[in-house]
């Protein structure tokens, strides 16, 4: 999950400085994320479901989604007005995924110490 929040991030960053270099307009530049970073979110995003699907927690299936559809809202944005929606979207997976480490830590401690 780590590896999927660090992708988004680099792409929310990449964003908002292809905005800037554009010299903030009011819309944000058409600018396609950095060669291969498209596909190694696709690659983490996937790994991320499927491996999700493998657990018999629902809280935790549900906080790994809640994650990644926080995460499909932080980028691209297109309009200025778009960004305050990405940054919120930022935020919300941020904070899922500090709710989802907490249970997986709760589900953790629960197991026998053999």
């Amino acid at each position: 999950m780590s590896s999927y929040i660090r992708l988004i991030g680099r792409g929310h960053h990449h964003d908002v400085m292809a905005w800037r270099a554009a010299g903030e307009p009011a819309e944000y530049p058409v600018d396609m994320l950095p060669e291969g970073l498209s596909e190694e979110i696709n690659v983490v995003e996937r790994r991320v479901q499927v491996l999700s699907q493998r657990v018999d927690d629902a809280e935790v299936r549900d906080g790994v989604r809640e994650v990644v559809v926080c995460g499909l809202g932080a980028i691209p944005a297109r309009k200025v007005g778009d960004a305050g929606s990405a940054n919120a979207a930022l935020g919300r997976m941020v904070t899922a995924f500090s709710t989802l480490n907490e249970r997986i830590g709760s589900i953790l401690r629960g197991l026998p110490n053999d």
